[in-house]
């Protein structure tokens, strides 16, 4: 077996890669916003999104979005997935689950394919639940088919 011996022009430092957020191993690519961060304004964004600091306006992911404890939310979201550990105050589109953690709080309206609320999370607003496009018949709920 050959072994390779380094020679002066390279290097045997490791690469670093970004860190994953929530949705690792998904392929998608992902930001975090940490404690200290804030964006104001709209936002579109192929990927997952991890919120630790605020996130003010208008948010469009298409992946994952994640609230985490301490971070605040005041925006109108769209997302797959949208767990919350902090705040939201706004509304949120959820083409997937949502998730409220016994450290999350919602205010606000939400539609969702499927909802989660965890002992001690907290959710204050209307919420509209639909199947997801492409499960079963792909009727919303309530639409008996009759015409």
């Amino acid at each position: 077996m050959e072994t390779e011996t380094p020679n002066e022009t390279s290097t045997a430092q490791p690469r670093t890669r970004p860190r994953p957020v929530d949705g690792a191993g998904t392929g998608n690519n992902g930001i975090s916003l940490g404690p200290r961060d804030l964006i104001q304004g709209k936002l579109v964004y192929e990927g997952d999104m991890r919120v630790q600091g605020t996130l003010e306006g208008e948010a469009t992911v298409t992946g994952d979005l994640s609230v985490e404890s301490p971070g605040t939310v005041k925006a109108r979201i769209e997302a797959r997935n949208l767990n919350v550990r902090g705040t939201l105050d706004g509304e949120a589109t959820v083409r997937e689950r949502l998730l409220i953690a016994g450290s999350g709080s919602v205010q606000g309206n939400v539609k969702v394919s499927r909802l989660a609320i965890e002992d001690g999370g907290i959710l204050n607003g209307n919420v509209t639940m639909e199947k997801r496009e492409g499960a079963g018949n792909g009727k919303p709920r309530g639409d008996a088919g009759g015409g």
